[in-house]
């Protein structure tokens, strides 16, 4: 099991589980003996999930692990998978209007759904949802960061320019920006 922090003195065990329209969790109290576990098979069963955790802890007292927002990127796995990325846009953009509390938001949580996505194979919809990190959170540096390295990947360099250099103006010690405008600079060289 893994231990929920080094000075958990409940010593409660357990560990969560998410994947598109799966959700599971365990969590195992040895000095008390008892246990929960939650199977779910639904994209709203993580939020279910976690009310019904927050449900338990409080009537057994394990006040420390109370109902935490889900990771809104992996709750939108299922919701690409099903029914592609416009469906996923408007999904975030309804539960960031209407659920801000039910899930954890933040560039954060789209860069690791574009990645999830990439590893998946679907470079357009992980583009998509990079492209919209950028729109939610135009000052992160970690969405302009991964939206032009993805922009340069692609060989996009109309559009990985003008991210490169407000990169470099929202963070002036990224490495990475010099390099990448350096790439766009002699791929221009060589098809003039």
């Amino acid at each position: 099991g893994i231990p929920f922090g080094e000075d958990d003195v409940e010593q409660l065990f357990g560990h969560t589980g998410d994947n598109p329209g799966y959700h599971s969790l365990v969590f195992v109290h040895p000095r008390d003996r008892d246990a929960f576990v939650i199977l779910t098979n639904g994209d709203a069963g993580n939020v279910f999930r976690n009310q019904l955790l927050a449900d338990w802890c409080e009537l057994t007292g394990h006040e420390r692990f109370r109902q935490r927002p889900v990771p809104v990127g992996v709750s939108l796995l299922g919701v690409v998978a099903r029914e592609g990325i416009d469906a996923a846009t408007a999904e975030y953009r309804r539960r960031a209007a209407e659920q801000p509390d039910d899930f954890a938001f933040g560039p954060r949580q789209l860069d690791s759904l574009a990645y999830y996505l990439v590893e998946a194979g679907k470079t357009g919809e992980s583009t998509a949802i990079l492209e919209l990190n950028v729109a939610e959170y135009p000052a992160s540096t970690l969405a302009v960061g991964s939206l032009a390295e993805r922009y340069v990947e692609l060989e996009r360099y109309d559009e990985a320019e003008p991210l490169c250099r407000r990169l470099a103006a929202l963070d002036p010690e990224d490495d990475r920006v010099g390099r990448w405008l350096e790439t766009i600079g002699s791929q221009r060289a060589k098809q003039r």
